[in-house]
């Protein structure tokens, strides 16, 4: 599902280039579950961004179900990320003045599904993770759990074939995160989606199929 092939990223910094990944191996197949793990400054999160499409890489090939798309435009980038990726974030990233069922229904919105249509979907899926009777709340209305709850609906409406998450545990309390991780789980486990999480949770990458750590923008080990 994923591959990339010496995949290399350089950022302008005071007048020359640092590099912050290096010649980046990578092979992530269909359905697996893989924790990206390595301190702060890693390049753990550059190489999030390249595989979300949010990002390009310097040198080096990116391909997303057999396709090249570190090379694409932006709109063709875009593309491939409201069809292909759902994005799970640490900070939930809701829109506060919407309801849970309206930032649910967003990927749907710029899809152009059909209101009727996007409501349907996105009334099935809250009710599936246990927020039917939440949908109406905004974010402000609802505790983080169910907050980030609600940000992995919108990252699974529009049944994506891979979910990323960045810190998806990182704001919320030990209990609270145990529960996400199992919500993590069973959606992998029932829906067959290629999962990469960039934790620094030590529980969330055990319940992962494997570990990729990174360090100094290498990839330094991986465990199974």
């Amino acid at each position: 599902m994923i591959r990339l092939a010496g995949v290399s990223k350089s950022f302008p910094t005071g007048g020359r280039l640092v590099p912050v990944l290096h010649e980046i191996q990578l092979e992530i197949g269909p359905g697996e579950m893989v924790a990206l793990v390595g301190s702060s400054g890693s390049g753990k999160t550059t190489l999030m961004n390249i595989l979300g499409g949010l990002d390009r890489p310097t040198s080096g090939q990116y391909f997303l179900d057999h396709q090249e798309i570190g090379r694409l435009d932006t709109r063709a980038l875009a593309r491939v990320r409201n069809v292909y990726i759902g994005f799970v974030f640490q900070s939930f990233n809701l829109v506060p003045t919407l309801t849970a069922l309206e930032n649910v229904e967003l990927p749907l919105v710029y899809r152009g599904v059909a209101p009727a249509e996007r409501r349907r979907r996105s009334t099935e899926v809250l009710e599936r993770i246990g927020l039917g009777a939440h949908q109406r709340l905004k974010p402000f209305q609802l505790s983080g759990g169910q907050q980030q709850r609600v940000a992995i609906c919108r990252a699974l409406v529009g049944n994506p074939r891979v979910l990323l998450a960045d810190e998806p545990t990182g704001n919320l309390d030990s209990g609270t995160s145990a529960e996400v991780l199992d919500l993590f789980q069973a959606i992998h486990q029932s829906g067959g989606h290629t999962m990469v999480l960039v934790t620094h949770d030590r529980a969330v990458a055990r319940a992962c199929q494997r570990t990729v750590e990174i360090a100094d923008g290498h990839i330094a080990q991986e465990v199974l």
